[in-house]
Formats: structure tokens, C-alpha cells, sequence
């Protein structure tokens, strides 16, 4: 069990016996007494109320009653600097950077923190006597190996600092938005991660926002915000991230630093409302663009709508009608779509909008008239051509590049498409009706169901391919190659507490329990079992039951 410092720590023993029950708390064996910071050493509750480096160790309890005693536990107890230090598999990692320990060492456990070994200098560990340990080669298998580093001044090891291990690949397992911002960074929304993500110009992945496997709407920033679905994004003009929150019908903003806060819509609300942010509703928006003055253009896939979040905050409706699909061209509400899932705005505040299920593309002039540009309604394929020669199917991500043209996923033939000024659909890359993961040029490149796209400072096109998993990088020579990633580190944030779990019942005792012990003290019982059934970082709650067999206290089994 591994909690961060300064957090506070309750651990709890069920019994099951015939009272009065006496209680004594150890650590290391030793018998704890009462300070200003640890309380309940003879009751049922201990409470560690601001944990530091050196409460680390191994706990347990026993308890008496008349008919005899028994000892719970021990459970291991990290104390750590960070709970949890994310490293990349096949990589190298440094930790701790502390002089404050005057003669330094490292020590690693493998079992939670109950045991500790020393560590040799040279192979895969350098600088193991001194306060910075660089750990190379890491594997899958170092995932909760606790590092510590310690002070052995007097003959004693006090702990100056303390990190358990989480080593994983870098991936993305379901990327369904992209952006690339000025600095030529790259944000990624991963809708099975329900994480907004950032891959360093080094290739570095990290979490920007989000937890993994946490579903919500909460704002924050990091691992505190919550998304339900994350889809588009589109970089504003100050450089800030707007994330189309399909599962959430929100439109929100996602700072650099991780900060995440709402721009338009109600998690608790859905339907297709005009009107100031708060007011106004989505049904599932799926992509996002930003015109130049500011304003967020989004396409609401389940309300067959276009929209647009002014800078002032109030949200109207460009093109289309709620809750009724179709393909007519028109003016605004007059217009028709069919779950638009891709949108683009050029840099005189066109609006392409990808039709996804009608397999066309649409424009939409300054002046709200809707127009086919390419594609022939109902009819799928991946025919290059001019207007309705030109054939795609199921059309999702759009980006538009500096010279004008309009790139294309064309998610269902699995391929790259370009759009030229005059309207001529020619196909980059991808080999069409061909999924599959392989790098190469033009019809050598396959991809899997790409879902979205953007333009890179270079001219280059990153591709989410969904289905491959993985970040492809289009280069204007036509050549595709697949972005190799490695773990960063996350975001530093401290994700809200958890709520302290519900208590289990005490197991039953069997029937026809064999009888045993005696009077007197009595003989201690067998090692308890230990069960963990919550840890949350504001404060960790073990439980450890006994049950009464024959008149003396006895481990449950």
C-alpha cells in the first residue's frame, strides 16, 4: 500500500469474539504509542493523520480477549515522494535529485514495502550510494518495485525518499481527435482512454488531462478533469486546445498547463438549444474548427447540425435542423445532414463539413448557403474525380493545409483524400478497402479507419488511424511513417480524493468449526489474511477480520 507524503492513513480490524478485546498497534514488530500525529493505538482504528517518509513499514495488530490473542497482519505501508513514477518500457529513469541524505543508498522492495535489499552499484542501476539513481533497461516486470532512497548516518535507514515504479508502453488506444499547435506539439483524444494527451516534439507521450478509465464532466486541471468520450480538437487562436466532449454534449477548453473548463453545454441536458453557453444543449458533438475570429464551428452529429460558439459565449445554429437528417443543399435550417462527424473552416470562413453518413462533403458559405462539394449521396467508394464523380465512404476527419486544399480521413475505404481549391478529389495514401498497419508511400501505406487529421507546421498531416492505434505523419512527398512513441511523465496534478469504500462484512464462520485453544493467553492464531479494499490518496483503509474458534481469538480463513 503506497500513499503520498503528508496524506492521512486509517487502518481498521474487524474482530469476531467474545468481548472486552485489548488492541496493540506495532510497526516493525515494535509497539506504537500515542503522538500528536498518530491516534487510536489501542482501538480498533489507528489513524496516521500526516504521513511522513519514515511512518513507512510493516503494521500489524494484535488483539486479545480472555480465551487468548492473535496477530494481524503485517501490511506493508509506503510512504513515497510520489506515489506512482510512469517510465517508459526499454528505457532508462533518474530519481530522486535529494542531497539531503548524508550517506546516501538505495534500497528496493518487491513486496510492497515489507522487505528491503540494497542496491549494487553498476549494471542496470548507476549512482546507487549517491542521492540520484539512474535504473536502465526497464521492463514490464518493474511495475511496482518501491525505490527508496535512504540516509544510513548513526547506522540507521531513514528514508529521504520513496517512488513506486509503473512502467507501461506509450499507446493510444482509441485516438479520435488531433491537433497540432504552433510550437509543433501534438494533442491527442483518446476516447478509450477518456484522456486528452500530448506528445512532446521529442515523441514523449503524456496525459495532459484526464484520468484513465475515469468517466465524468468535472472541471479541473489533469488527472483532476473528467471526460466522457473526448472526439475533436481544434487549437484556438491564443494557442489553447477546444475539445468537442462527444459523451457529454460539452464543448470545452483544455489549457496547455491541463486546466480544463467548460465553454457551451449541460452534461445533464441534450438536444439541439440556442442561446448563452450555459443554456444552450448538444446532442453529440464530434468535431470542432476555429474561424479566426475566435468562434468554435461544431458538428453535432446526432442532431445533424451545424454550430457555432461565438467569443461571447452564445451558441447558434449555422446549417440544419434538429433531429432530421437528410442531404438537401440550402440556406441555414433549410440545409440538411446525416451524422457530420469532420469540420474545417478556411481562412475566408468557409465551412467544409464532413457528411459522414451520407458520404459527401459539404461547404457552407459566409452567407449560410449549404453546398455539395464532393461525394454522391448514398452511393460509397473511393473514386478520385471532381463533384459527384468523386466518391468517398464515411468521411470523418477534415483539416485544411496553408495553401488551401482540404485533407480528408476517409475513414471507411481506409485512406488519405485531398481536395484541391477546385475541387478535385485525388487519393494521397492508403491502398482503398485495404485496412491494415504498414508504412510506405502513396498505395503502399495502409491505414485502419482513420478518424481524424491535422496540418503540422512542416505541411506534413498527422493521422489518428483508430484502428491501428497509433499516430501516422503524412509528408508532402507522399511518404507515411508511423510516429514512434515513449512514455512522458503525467501531468502534475493530484487527483481528487477517493471517497473511503463501504466496509465488508466479516466472513462467516464455517460450520462444524474445529475446536482448539484454551485458557490463559492462549496460542497466538495463524497469520491473518489481509484484505484491501480501498486505497484512495486522502486516506488508505485496510480491514483485517478474525473470527472466534473454540473460545480463542483465531485468524479467519
Amino acid at each position: 500500500m503506497t500513499v503520498e507524503v503528508g496524506r492521512a492513513v486509517h487502518l481498521s480490524v474487524t474482530v469476531d469474539g467474545t468481548p472486552p478485546f485489548v488492541y496493540e498497534w506495532r510497526k516493525d514488530g515494535v509497539a506504537l504509542s500515542e503522538t500528536a500525529r498518530l491516534s487510536g493505538v489501542g482501538t480498533p482504528r489507528l489513524t496516521l493523520a500526516s504521513a511522513t517518509l519514515a511512518d513507512g513499514g510493516a503494521y500489524s495488530v494484535v488483539v486479545r480477549n480472555a480465551a487468548g490473542a492473535t496477530t494481524g497482519g503485517p501490511v506493508a505501508l509506503v510512504v513515497a515522494t510520489q506515489t506512482a513514477t510512469l517510465a517508459a518500457e526499454g528505457r532508462a529513469i533518474t530519481l530522486g535529485g535529494s542531497t539531503a541524505a548524508a550517506q546516501p543508498s538505495w534500497q528496493r522492495s518487491d513486496d510492497g514495502g515489507l522487505t528491503w535489499s540494497s542496491l549494487p552499484e553498476g549494471g542496470r542501476y548507476v549512482g546507487a550510494n549517491t542521492g540520484t539513481l539512474t535504473i536502465s533497461g526497464l521492463t514490464s516486470g518493474d511495475t511496482g518495485v518501491v525505490f527508496r532512497l535512504v540516509d544510513g548516518t548513526a547506522g540507521k535507514s531513514t528514508p529521504v525518499f520513496a517512488t513506486r515504479l509503473r512502467v507501461e508502453m506509450a499507446s493510444l488506444p482509441f485516438p479520435v481527435g488531433v491537433a497540432v499547435l504552433a510550437s509543433g506539439e501534438i494533442a491527442v483524444a483518446d476516447a478509450a482512454l477518456d484522456q486528452v494527451l500530448w506528445v512532446g516534439r521529442d515523441s514523449g507521450l503524456k496525459a495532459l488531462a484526464g484520468a484513465n478509465g475515469n468517466v465524468g464532466s468535472d472541471d479541473g486541471t489533469g488527472l483532476q478533469a473528467r471526460f466522457n468520450d473526448p472526439a475533436g480538437l481544434a487549437v484556438d487562436p491564443t494557442g489553447r486546445l477546444v475539445l468537442a466532449d462527444r459523451g457529454n454534449a460539452l464543448i470545452r477548453r483544455v489549457e496547455t498547463s491541463g486546466r480544463v473548463s467548460r465553454l457551451a453545454g449541460d452534461p445533464a441536458r441534450r438536444g439541439a438549444a440556442d442561446g448563452p453557453a450555459a443554456e444552450a444543449t448538444f446532442s453529440a458533438p464530434a468535431a470542432v474548427a476555429m474561424t479566426s475570429a475566435g468562434d468554435v464551428v461544431v458538428v453535432d452529429a446526432m442532431s445533424h447540425t451545424v454550430r457555432r460558439v461565438k467569443a461571447n459565449g452564445e451558441v447558434l445554429t449555422v446549417a440544419g435542423r434538429e433531429g432530421e437528417a437528410g442531404d438537401a443543399d440550402g440556406v441555414g435550417g433549410a440545409a440538411r445532414f446525416h451524422q457530420p462527424s469532420g469540420v474545417a473552416v478556411d481562412r475566408d470562413g468557409r465551412i467544409y463539413v464532413a457528411d459522414t453518413a451520407n458520404h459527401t462533403l459539404r461547404r457552407i458559405d459566409p452567407d449560410g448557403r449549404v453546398i455539395t462539394l464532393a461525394g454522391l449521396t448514398g452511393v460509397s467508394g473511393a473514386r478520385d474525380g471532381t463533384g459527384a464523380d468523386a466518391w468517398f465512404d464515411h468521411p470523418a476527419g477534415l483539416a485544411i493545409s496553408s495553401s488551401g486544399d482540404l485533407w480528408v480521413a476517409d475513414s471507411g475505404s481506409s485512406t488519405i483524400r485531398k481536395v484541391s481549391r477546385e475541387g478535385r478529389v485525388t487519393t494521397v495514401a492508403g491502398l482503398p478497402g485495404v485496412t491494415g498497419h504498414k508504412d510506405g508511400r502513396g498505395l503502399d501505406a495502409w491505414f485502419n479507419q482513420p478518424r481524424a487529421l491535422a496540418v503540422a507546421t512542416d505541411g506534413s498531416v498527422i493521422v489518428a488511424d483508430t484502428g491501428n492505434a497509433s499516430l501516422r505523419r503524412l509528408a508532402s512527398d507522399g511518404a507515411v511513417t508511423t510516429l514512434s512513441l515513449s512514455a512522458g511523465d503525467t501531468v502534475p496534478s493530484t487527483p481528487p480524493p477517493a471517497p473511503a469504500p463501504a466496509p465488508s462484512p466479516a466472513p462467516a464462520p464455517p460450520a462444524g468449526g474445529s475446536t482448539g485453544g484454551g485458557s490463559g493467553g492462549g496460542s497466538p492464531g495463524s497469520a491473518l489474511p489481509v484484505a484491501l479494499l480501498g486505497l484512495g490518496l486522502a486516506a488508505a483503509v485496510v480491514r483485517l477480520f478474525f473470527r472466534v474458534q473454540g473460545g480463542c481469538v483465531r485468524a479467519g480463513r
